[in-house]
């Protein structure tokens, strides 16, 4: 349900929806928007929101990990940060090994980590058999 200036929830106001989309949630359930609009504008949202803080499970952010440096952490807490990592990654450099010999010059990516589709060698080379360009 998009924001808008009447606070209408649209379809999660209706129960049975609701429950099929919390029932249907093996692995995880994320709500990005305003929980209070939610639940001052229904019957099931309260009681929805009442155990996700009874849980912990309720906050201002996301906690958003890089696949290929999983160390890497970060929150985020608007659409806007995610331009930061425009390859889906984080902002380390891949410098992973090519064929060629030369690293990957790109920022951190998770597509493509075997290099051979869609990261492929930019710098002039020599060498003979090069991958490169």
């Amino acid at each position: 349900v998009r924001s808008n200036d009447n606070k209408s929830i649209g379809f999660l106001k209706t129960e049975n929806r609701v429950c099929v989309a919390l029932s249907r949630a093996r692995d995880g359930f994320f709500i990005i928007g305003n929980m209070d609009i939610l639940a001052e504008n229904s019957q099931i949202w309260p009681q929805v929101k009442e155990r996700l803080l009874q849980h912990k499970a309720l906050g201002d952010s996301l906690k958003v990990y890089c696949q290929n440096h999983p160390e890497t952490e970060s929150m985020v807490k608007e659409a806007v940060m995610f331009d930061s990592k425009p390859e889906g990654g984080c902002q380390r450099m891949c410098e992973v090994a090519l064929q060629c010999g030369h690293s990957c010059k790109f920022h951190c990516h998770p597509r493509d980590p075997t290099h051979k589709d869609q990261y492929i060698c930019s710098l002039k080379c020599e060498r003979e058999k090069s991958w490169c360009r």
